[in-house]
């Protein structure tokens, strides 16, 4: 089972909007869990729906892997231990531990490797990797990201190894390398357009979008960021077509060019508004203040400062 996450505000966002539909999910497993019969394929299940619940909830993350290490010890199923470490590993990065993470996911490549289960590694690779990244070490990071990478091509399986590909693409673009960053965002976007999986271009547009208006190339910035917008609409994929207005308006008005931002950050308002979902939309609003203040309509930026303070104080958003 893999967890690959390239935006933390992705996963965070997606859970906020999937977590009744998870609900009915996770009561199937449940039902599945009670009736297993074999002692490892019921750990499977329990781990399963540990999977599903932390989405929601991470702070679980370490009771349920108490008890997949309570039934891993009745049965002598080796996998589950590394269930356990993945877990616990998990909840350690949600605790901001990247340090103690880092022996807990070191624990789960050590047994996979044991036991020979190759299928396994990359998820627990690319878990070093992503440990890694938080203590901001990103040579380490890339290190661990183009194992699992090396991995997933030999068994192929060409969509995690181009999620990794963007995940790597991340690191160089947030440490400065664009052109690194722009080189494996195309990479990622060529695999994904070799297996036909259409709907998973939009990431990928979102990435380069971002790696040239940090470039300060808005021209191909704006390129990259209406083919994503087109995907993202034809695939009803409101978040990412959130995230790639607001990022897209935010680069505008960070250089100055408010006049140009706000129809993209009025966008970002407006897909976060049809998502209900309150944290992001205050990320619009706030430039939206900036940006009408800079254009000589302070009183416009007011209304929108006011809204986005609204929604920040309503929330508790700290």
């Amino acid at each position: 089972m893999k967890l690959r996450i390239a935006l933390l505000c992705v996963l965070t966002l997606a859970v906020g909007l999937t977590s009744h539909a998870q609900k009915g999910y996770i009561d199937s497993l449940r039902t599945v869990f009670q009736n297993e019969k074999d002692p490892a394929k019921k750990i499977d299940v329990f781990y399963a729906i540990a999977f599903e619940v932390a989405l929601d909830n991470p702070a679980l993350q370490f009771a349920y892997a108490d008890s997949i290490a309570a039934l891993a010890k009745k049965s002598g199923y080796r996998k589950a231990d590394a269930m356990v470490h993945y877990l616990r590993g998990h909840g350690y990065l949600d605790e901001q531990k990247p340090d103690l993470a880092l022996e807990e996911f070191r624990e789960e490549w050590r047994i996979y490797k044991e036991i020979g289960d190759k299928k396994e590694e990359p998820t627990a690779l690319g878990n070093l990797a992503q440990a890694w990244s938080d203590l901001n070490n990103t040579d380490s990071a890339v290190v661990y990201y183009f194992a699992s990478i090396k991995l997933d091509e030999e068994l192929g399986n060409l969509l995690d190894a181009s999620i990794d590909y963007n995940n790597i693409g991340n690191l160089y673009s947030d440490d400065g390398a664009y052109d690194k960053a722009i080189e494996l965002f195309e990479k990622s976007l060529n695999i994904r357009k070799q297996l036909g999986v259409e709907k998973r271009y939009v990431q990928c547009y979102h990435n380069l979008a971002v790696a040239y208006g940090r470039k300060k190339d808005f021209a191909k910035a704006e390129e990259y960021a209406r083919i994503g917008l087109e995907y993202a609409v034809k695939y009803e994929n409101t978040a990412y077509a959130g995230f790639i207005t607001n990022s897209m308006g935010n680069d505008l008005n960070a250089e100055g060019r408010s006049r140009e931002a706000i129809p993209w950050l009025e966008q970002a308002y407006g897909h976060f508004s049809a998502l209900g979902h309150k944290y992001y939309q205050a990320y619009p609003l706030y430039n939206l203040s900036i940006a009408y203040t800079q254009i000589g309509q302070p009183a416009r930026g007011l209304e929108y400062a006011r809204k986005g303070y609204g929604i920040v104080e309503e929330n508790n958003f700290g």
